[in-house]
């Protein structure tokens, strides 16, 4: 019996299912669809929630597929959509670079891509000015990342300046307690905007 594996991956043009059914493919993009062993139960998941199918290129498509086949003239736009290397470098001199850098990590995750990265060292060598996350994706994922990033940092603002003026209000506590607050709210608000767009991204 031919092994069938689905996924579901944002695209450009929306979200697809990647059907994969006895090919060559050692590892799968994007949400993989649990208990679909065939090509009708990824053709059902995917009518269910109105997404299109597509089969991976190295598929043997076994069974005749009904509905799916108004998706494959899709194919040649999915084509244009060429995946290249791409990196986003987040600043790390207020301290929040770690959370910057783990929400642009499961960003691309979400995307369904892999990553690498690098750290930019302060000119002293005793720490880090920044973090470059790289990966390789369509423009559409590259979008995605600095669209969020933007956003965030914009947000980030206001969120820095209400938490620094409630931890001015604090009563017996010192100075480093006060920055200590403030940074943790700033820190746990980028945590929380990255784990957002990941869940947005993933449909959980």
């Amino acid at each position: 019996m031919t092994s069938t594996r689905a996924a579901a991956r944002k695209t450009s043009t929306g979200t697809k299912v990647y059907i994969h059914t006895g090919c060559a493919c050692s590892r799968v993009n994007g949400k993989v669809i649990a208990d679909v062993t065939t090509v009708d139960q990824a053709q059902a998941y995917a009518a269910e929630h109105g997404y299109a199918t597509t089969f991976c290129k190295t598929s043997t498509v076994t069974e005749t597929p009904e509905e799916p086949v108004a998706a494959e003239p899709a194919a040649p736009a999915e084509e244009k959509d060429e995946a290249v290397d791409f990196s986003v470098t987040v600043g790390n001199r207020d301290q929040f670079g770690k959370q910057r850098r783990e929400a642009v990590i499961g960003i691309i995750q979400a995307l369904g891509g892999e990553y690498m990265t690098t750290s930019v060292k302060n000119r002293h060598k005793t720490g880090n000015d920044a973090f470059t996350v790289t990966t390789t994706g369509p423009a559409a994922w590259e979008r995605t990342v600095r669209q969020w990033l933007a956003a965030t940092e914009a947000e980030l603002v206001t969120v820095v300046a209400t938490a620094k003026a409630e931890s001015k209000a604090m009563e017996g506590v010192t100075a480093n307690d006060r920055q200590k607050a403030w940074k943790r709210a700033a820190r746990e608000f980028i945590t929380a905007a990255g784990q957002r767009a990941a869940e947005e991204l993933t449909g959980r």
